[in-house]
């Protein structure tokens, strides 16, 4: 079967414009409204931001004002921290004196006799003299070797020995030195019992 259209071109091309227009006022209409649909869910999310922001300043609030009530408390550390400092400053690292110079006694030969014992702190090490007398040399190595077993005590060295009468008695006449570690830094809350 043939088709024949009666219509004049004029009226065809008129019905092809129109539903062409439709066809792009519909395609119009759905931008529009996903557009429309877009703005609001960015409203809404905006929105939603704006109320999580205005509940984050409410507990910012909060939080400060509890911080105030605590500013004297801040005040009091900060105080504190500079008195410690200044305490720790004054007192220094103590030196271990009473175990060096237990220790010595604990180890000293029965041939030596200190004539001179001298303890000078200087900052971060004290610095300890021995002077005294003995028999022969190999008395006073002895003596520098045994030294080096006392915990506390480096740098152990001998300044000189040399050979002296004494009331017609032969005697080595000796000096020893040594450096002693300092102790703990002091701290003024640690407890004295433990």
């Amino acid at each position: 079967m043939i088709k024949i259209n009666l219509l004049p071109p004029e009226i065809l091309a008129e019905r092809k414009r129109k539903a062409a227009q439709v066809q792009l006022i519909k395609g119009f209409c759905i931008i529009v409204v996903l557009l429309v649909v877009g703005l609001a869910g960015l409203l809404v999310a905006t929105l939603q931001v704006n109320k999580r922001v205005m509940d984050l300043a409410a507990q910012r609030a909060v939080v400060e004002a509890e911080v105030a009530t605590y500013a004297p408390y801040v005040e009091l550390q900060a105080s504190l921290n500079v008195r410690d400092g200044l305490v720790k400053k004054a007192m220094g690292k103590p030196m271990g004196w009473s175990e060096v110079l237990s220790d010595m006694g604990s180890f000293i030969p029965s041939n030596v006799w200190l004539t001179n014992f001298s303890l000078v702190s200087s900052g971060e090490e004290g610095q300890l003299t021995m002077r005294g007398v003995t028999y022969d040399h190999p008395s006073t190595a002895r003596w520098v070797a045994t030294l080096h077993d006392i915990p506390g005590l480096t740098n152990i060295r001998s300044v000189f020995s040399a050979v002296e009468t004494v009331d017609g008695n032969e005697l080595v006449r000796f000096e020893i030195r040594a450096g002693v570690i300092t102790g703990e830094e002091f701290d003024p809350f640690a407890r004295g019992d433990e």
